[in-house]
This record gives C-alpha cells, sequence and structure tokens, in this order.
C-alpha cells in the first residue's frame, strides 16, 4: 500500500528504517511491548485479524534475536500451519503458508537443546503429512523441515 501511494523508492526506505528498527538491540524493550499488543490483539479479535497477528510475529520473532525457545517454537509453528490450513486459497492463505515455512527455516536457530528440536522438527514433520495442504505447500514445508534437521548441529 505505501508503494501505491508514496513510490516504490519511499517504500523500500521504510521497508529498511523498520528492519533496521528491529535488529537493534536498544529496541529490545520496545519490541517486546509491540509483540504483545500484536499478539493480545490477534487473541481478543480471532478471524482473519488473529491470523494477520501470526504472520506479523511471525516475522518479528517473539524473543530478542527473533528466535523462540524450542518448546514456544514448535507451538507457534503448529498454529502458524493450522492457520494457514484453515483459510481458503488466496493472498492471506499464501502469506500465512510464507510465514510458516520462514518460521520452519528458523527452527535450527531456536534456543534450546538440540534433541528437543529435532523432536520438534519430527513431530511437525508428521503433522505436515496429515494436514490439508497442496501437494505443491506439503512438499514446500517437507523441504524446510529437512533443511532445517540438515542445519541442526550435531549432539
Amino acid at each position: 500500500m505505501a508503494a501505491r501511494r508514496l513510490g516504490p523508492a519511499v517504500a523500500a526506505a521504510l521497508l529498511k528504517a523498520g528492519r533496521e528498527w528491529l535488529a537493534d538491540p536498544a529496541n529490545d524493550a520496545k519490541k517486546q511491548a509491540l509483540i504483545a499488543q500484536v499478539r493480545g490483539a490477534g487473541e481478543r479479535m480471532g478471524g482473519a485479524p488473529a491470523r494477520l497477528s501470526a504472520v506479523i510475529l511471525a516475522r518479528l520473532g517473539t524473543t530478542r534475536g527473533g528466535r523462540a525457545p524450542a518448546p514456544r517454537w514448535g507451538r507457534e509453528v503448529a498454529r502458524l500451519r493450522e492457520h494457514a490450513t484453515g483459510t481458503p486459497t488466496g493472498p492471506q492463505r499464501v502469506l500465512l503458508f510464507d510465514a510458516y515455512v520462514e518460521a520452519l527455516h528458523r527452527a535450527a536457530d531456536a534456543p534450546g537443546d538440540v534433541p528437543a528440536i529435532a523432536d520438534a522438527l519430527a513431530r511437525e514433520a508428521e503433522a505436515v503429512v496429515r494436514a490439508p495442504l497442496g501437494p505443491g505447500e506439503r512438499e514446500r514445508a517437507l523441504d524446510a523441515l529437512r533443511g532445517a534437521r540438515g542445519r541442526l548441529p550435531h549432539a
């Protein structure tokens, strides 16, 4: 929307500034407050706003460095998958599924013990096989899971 109103150069500059703000450790307190607001709004409103807040939270990350501990990461990934599969085909589903795959890619970065992360990835792989995903979506999710398992440090 910003690109349409202000032009692509201004939109790119705004996006760059936003990413830099999120990456700056000096902004951690404000970032955590923003995360709490987004999470609270999604929980209160439900439906499409809840799905949108899930996308925003996945893109923001939920702890310093954008990583959640392994157990919480597993729950957040499952919630994103459920939101994506519960959304009809269209742009919103694409956004949700992209956020889900992005979260899968971050699995190897989740702090915690490697066996717990590996177990969470195995549970998610089982869920992906059973989930009502399209063939392209299923293969993309399984590829992301394989990649995450391959990047895990060996215990």
